[in-house]
């Protein structure tokens, strides 16, 4: 479904979001592409829920969804379904009578040190501090959602019982509401690097005719291997050995060459080209095209780099936004404005 679906969404989502009367054209879709993949998984013996998850990762990670669409779904989720799914909830179990403080705490701790110990040991091997792996981790901690919907699935199906299933829910709500503080705590710990605002200049901003993506970052890497004193040839083939494994072109119409190097600071130059080129076959017109290089000893800088970038573009009328300002100068204005 997602090697089918993805692309599909990526294509009709935008046309319906510009042709149909908005939001309602949208918010059918999303309803209804939810509806027929449930049905979908029910008939071929998977539970519906799953088949409806998999139409919100897939549509729910478009790029071109507009925030609006998405701030409208997140409201009728908030204020309508998710009360009436605890109503549902509180209905199905008596929960003053199958309260186990014991089982609570086995649950709540099997979570807590699930979740947090495990994904905070997978942040520290990439590379991440302490205090970030352990946001990263209690990150993760908060997404109690589905375990509460496969309790009910494993309730109604006799794996578990009541007891087991208070547990769960006891779970879930512990954990999203310990999250949120927890992160904010390690985050504040986190040493603070440089940011985009403080990497990026008119200067390194340019408005680019050329019309292969081996002009343009030959440009592009020369104004950084200038201002960096970085070694051309090492940082062309470190882009090539990263573009192997992770596709430069991270959003229609965007690619994010990036490489980690052995300077002091992070820098980053961008060509924007207004009739847009083929960065790869297979890939949509590129417009805006950032080159990225920064220390190899700070992975937690590049990452932090690379989302704030990213973050830039979520609004799908970015890039056409940034590529029609008439000078460098109205360009950084623009990730001023952004960021």
């Amino acid at each position: 479904m997602f090697i089918v679906a993805k692309p599909l969404s990526d294509r009709v989502i935008p046309r319906i979001q510009t042709r149909y009367s908005f939001p309602g054209s949208i918010l059918s879709f999303i309803f209804i592409s939810g509806l027929v993949a449930a049905a979908i998984t029910e008939a071929a013996g998977i539970h519906a829920i799953f088949g409806a998850f998999i139409v919100g990762v897939v549509i729910g990670d478009s790029s071109h969804l507009k925030e609006s669409t998405r701030e409208i779904i997140h409201q009728f989720v908030t204020n309508i379904f998710a009360p009436l799914f605890f109503i549902s909830i509180g209905l199905k179990v008596d929960f003053f009578a199958h309260f186990d403080l014991i089982m609570v705490l086995i649950v709540l701790g099997l979570a807590i040190v699930g979740k947090v110990v495990g994904c905070g040991i997978g942040a520290r091997m990439g590379g991440m501090s302490f205090s970030e792996s352990m946001a990263i981790g209690f990150g993760m901690n908060s997404r109690g959602a589905m375990e509460i919907i496969l309790g009910i699935l494993a309730l109604e199906a006799g794996v578990i019982n009541e007891t087991v299933f208070v547990a769960l829910v006891v779970m879930a709500l512990v954990t999203s509401l310990i999250s949120a503080p927890m992160m904010g705590y390690f985050l504040n710990k986190v040493k603070k690097f440089e940011t985009l605002l403080q990497i990026l200049t008119s200067k390194n901003i340019f408005i680019s005719s050329l019309k292969s993506k081996d002009e343009i970052l030959e440009m592009l890497i020369n104004r950084v291997a200038e201002e960096g004193q970085v070694n051309r040839l090492k940082l062309k083939e470190d882009l090539l050995i990263r573009e192997a494994t992770f596709p430069a072109v991270i959003l229609p119409g965007l690619a994010l060459p990036h490489a980690k190097l052995d300077v002091k600071r992070a820098y980053m130059a961008i060509a924007i080209n207004r009739k847009g080129y083929k960065y790869t076959e297979e890939d949509d017109p590129v417009f805006v095209t950032i080159l990225m290089v920064s220390p190899a000893d700070k992975p937690e800088l590049h990452l932090n780099l690379l989302a704030e970038t990213v973050s830039v573009f979520k609004e799908e009328d970015a890039i056409s936004d940034l590529v029609s300002c008439p000078n460098p100068e109205e360009m950084l204005q623009f990730f001023q404005n952004r960021v």
